[in-house]
């Protein structure tokens, strides 16, 4: 199967927030930053395109490496038995 994403996650302002909070010496979770949609988005592709060969395009790459660690970060939980 082959998704293409047409919406794409606005992580600007993402990236002040985070660089402030590392700077003050806190840990950043990816997921705090993030809007609404791109998580989602990450929860429907994991659980529609999960135990198959799949290929997802985004607009842009910066988004396709969002959602290629979003979807890793998913496969890790589910294996630990925290989602379902």
């Amino acid at each position: 199967m082959v998704c293409a994403l047409e919406m794409a996650c606005d992580t600007s302002s993402s990236a002040q927030e985070i660089q402030a909070l590392e700077a003050s010496g806190a840990l950043v979770d990816l997921e705090d930053t993030l809007t609404g949609d791109c998580i989602d988005i990450s929860h429907h592709l994991f659980q529609v395109l999960r135990g198959k060969d799949n290929l997802v395009f985004a607009n842009r790459r910066t988004d396709t490496e969002l959602y290629a660690d979003l979807l890793r970060r998913l496969r890790g939980r589910d294996r630990r038995g925290v989602i379902r």
